[in-house]
């Protein structure tokens, strides 16, 4: 399920209408950004954290909104180890390792010690909300070295463009939970890559999400495996 994109960025909404509380209709797995872009979502295990502007961890309120969202059932049957792998190699490692032809449209799932990954965060904005490019100028860029972490996302083929960015989007996470955040890259010392293939997709709309009720979330559900 993919809630809202860049399309609603590229008109200044930022606005959240979609809770934390009824992404579980959706899956378990996942990651978004907060209303008004207000740091970042990652959401796995069954719980949902929420990384603020200053690179710090903390648990999301399930009332929360989300201004954009990716979610989904994990499924993952078969994983391989990976070592000395840096973010701009993933996609060939995951190709060969899985044996995957063509484009992979799929969620995973990185357990392992990272030498380096560099992540950004922007400030929560405020109205009347300014240009997203003027909102990528304000981002902060932070790394973090020798760390246990999980990273966990979406490969997104390249017709995916218009409705998202095609390629990774990734988030992570550190063991500790202190720290948290959007990766930009990494450089993977050891560890597991689980993927998970996607066969169908869902866009919920912002003004659909605004009304979302119980028996909504049921019935859109009940349609991703026709």
């Amino acid at each position: 399920m993919q809630y809202s994109g860049i399309e609603a960025f590229d008109l200044k909404d930022y606005d959240g209408s979609l809770r934390i509380s009824n992404l579980s209709h959706y899956g378990d797995f996942g990651l978004g950004s907060f209303n008004a872009l207000d740091g970042e979502l990652i959401y796995f295990d069954g719980n949902a954290y929420h990384a603020t502007s200053d690179g710090r961890l903390k648990p999301a309120d399930s009332e929360s909104l989300l201004s954009c969202a990716y979610f989904t059932k994990f499924d993952s049957k078969t994983s391989v180890q990976l070592e000395d792998l840096r973010l701009s190699f993933l996609f060939q490692k995951i190709k060969n390792s899985f044996s995957h032809p063509g484009q992979i449209f799929s969620a995973l799932r990185i357990n392992g010690f990272f030498n380096m990954i560099r992540l950004r965060s922007v400030p929560p904005q405020k109205k009347p909300y300014p240009a997203i490019e003027e909102v990528v100028k304000e981002q902060a860029l932070y790394i973090y070295k020798n760390v246990s972490a999980t990273v966990i996302g979406f490969y997104f083929p390249t017709y995916f463009n218009g409705l998202t960015y095609s390629g990774f989007h990734l988030h992570f996470i550190t063991n500790d939970l202190k720290h948290g955040g959007h990766v930009l890259d990494f450089e993977l010392n050891q560890g597991e890559v689980f993927l998970s293939p996607l066969e169908n997709y869902l866009y919920l709309l912002p003004d659909y999400a605004l009304n979302l009720k119980e028996q909504d979330c049921t019935l859109s559900c009940s349609h991703q495996g026709e």
